[in-house]
């Protein structure tokens, strides 16, 4: 770290490495790492979503909000990007896990 990196910057210096590492291997351990110092995004996979079964996509999504949502930094999303090819029928069951997930 260098004299100059303080406050933020000097907290995303020192969680980088761990971040890393824990994004790549499960988001649920990155949550452990930054706590309520950062916000997490995305996470459910776009195979899954793509093509299903539906019910494995709400009980995925109802299972991320209830592990990651309950003190805030978590925000919803596909782990890339929703396609256009995702049927409208799973992005709904997405949106249902996601109701049914909330505390």
């Amino acid at each position: 770290m260098t004299p100059r990196e303080t406050g933020l910057t000097a907290q995303l210096h020192e969680c980088q490495a761990a971040l890393a590492q824990a994004l790549q291997e499960n988001i649920r351990q990155a949550k452990v790492v930054v706590g309520d110092r950062l916000c997490l995004c995305g996470n459910m996979d776009c195979g899954l979503l793509q093509f299903g079964p539906p019910e494995k996509i709400r009980e995925t999504t109802r299972q991320l909000v209830r592990d990651l949502g309950p003190q805030g930094g978590f925000v919803l999303g596909a782990s890339n990007a929703v396609v256009p090819a995702v049927p409208l029928e799973h992005y709904r069951q997405m949106l249902a896990g996601r109701v049914e997930g909330q505390v």
